[in-house]
């Protein structure tokens, strides 16, 4: 979810500016027509919108900061004035400037970042109404694990229609969350029905993320929904009519597997490939894996090296991992086990798991590497989820 600046429009000043300069335009006094370009200098925007906030006019005051924030009217952007006017208008109860004042100490503009007084500013507006305000404070409490409060305000804008809030009050519920609300309660909330059908909602009004994550659903990436490929192959095709390179790729992966469609490894081919033309890294990957494998192609190691390594250049650590085992097995490549090492741990310092335990291997048993006995009990541990990346293990456990 992209956060913007909520911006009430600069019409306040242009309209301010014209009728005060369509006026004088409008004299007949020759010492006036004489002095109109100074007058005309006097009255700009920016000096008219100055002059109205600094005594008090709020509307000027937000429409001021906005002029700061983006630089318009022919000024520069200067975000620390920005933010002193978004404060002034605050400070006379405008909800946007509030919300506005969070993004700033969010993202550190033209402030020093703070996300303890981000949520404030963002709980203030949304006291106020703000309903974008409800969603980013939600987003910062996810991010600090309190998913207790972030389901809360989920829900309360996604009862007000935001389509973002919809989709993620629904994931929670569909996924079941545990923590506490505003007032320090425990609670546990799951209700799969009720999640799907907020979900559903938002995907009916052309929310391609809730598209996807119902085809998602319903291809039973989460155990307490029953699948159903039928709602995977319909609401796959809502997100690609609505030119989704992500649904595109996943279509590509319905005909590779036969989900809500009739197996065809051709036809999968032909849809990864739309999605690789777009972009689409695992599209890419899995197009190699077809020429590497025969799959809906000939077999054709060169081919798939080559779309491995044209994922791999944009970082997608699966790829990187397939190039590793390219170089493991002599797959296009002559046996390098130097190299195999260097892309798994390349790989496995990206989070891939698959990579992660291939490290744990070649420190095993001296794959391109020298013996590490610590290293390859450190990446399994990381492999398997009883160790988080970067902490290192300083000893062997006793063996019983």
């Amino acid at each position: 979810m992209m956060k913007k600046l909520l911006i009430p429009g600069i019409a306040l000043a242009v309209l301010v500016c014209s009728n005060l300069v369509a006026r004088a335009d409008g004299a007949k006094s020759d010492d006036y027509e004489g002095d109109r370009a100074k007058r005309r200098e006097q009255l700009n925007p920016v000096k008219v919108l100055t002059q109205m906030a600094s005594k008090g006019n709020a509307e000027a005051q937000m429409q001021l900061a906005t002029v700061y924030y983006i630089g318009d009217l022919g000024i520069e952007k200067d975000l620390v004035k920005a933010v002193y006017w978004f404060k002034q208008a605050a400070e006379q109860d405008v909800a946007l400037a509030r919300f506005n004042l969070g993004l700033c100490y969010e993202g550190g503009v033209g402030v020093p970042q703070s996300e303890d007084t981000a949520i404030e500013y963002y709980m203030q507006a949304a006291k106020r109404g703000v309903i974008a305000a409800h969603v980013n404070a939600a987003l910062l409490y996810r991010k600090r694990g309190d998913h207790g409060m972030a389901t809360e305000l989920f829900g309360l804008a996604a009862q007000k229609g935001n389509l973002d809030s919809m989709r993620e009050y629904g994931l929670c519920l569909i996924k079941g969350v545990k923590g506490r609300n505003r007032e320090g309660e425990e609670f546990y909330l799951q209700n799969t029905d009720e999640g799907l059908k907020y979900v559903e909602a938002a995907a009916s009004r052309g929310d391609v993320p809730s598209q996807l994550l119902l085809a998602d659903c319903y291809a039973g990436l989460y155990p307490n929904v029953k699948s159903d490929p039928a709602k995977v192959k319909n609401y796959l095709w809502q997100a690609v009519h609505n030119d989704s390179v992500e649904a595109i790729a996943k279509v590509g992966y319905c005909y590779e597997y036969g989900v809500g469609v009739t197996q065809d490894s051709a036809t999968a081919v032909v849809w990864y490939r739309k999605a690789a033309g777009r972009g689409h890294l695992q599209a890419m990957v899995n197009i190699g894996h077809c020429y590497g494998t025969g799959k809906g192609v000939a077999m054709d190691l060169d081919e798939a090296l080559k779309w491995y390594k044209k994922a791999a250049a944009e970082n997608f650590p699966t790829a990187i991992y397939n190039l590793g085992v390219c170089y493991a097995n002599g797959s296009a490549v002559a046996v390098d086990e130097s190299e195999a090492f260097k892309h798994f741990r390349s790989a496995a310092n990206m989070g891939s798991p698959k990579a992660q335990k291939a490290l744990a291997k070649c420190y095993g048993e001296g794959i391109g590497t020298a013996v590490d006995p610590l290293q390859a009990q450190y990446w399994l541990d990381v492999a398997n989820g009883l160790r988080d990346l970067g902490n290192e293990i300083t000893e062997l456990p006793e063996k019983l």
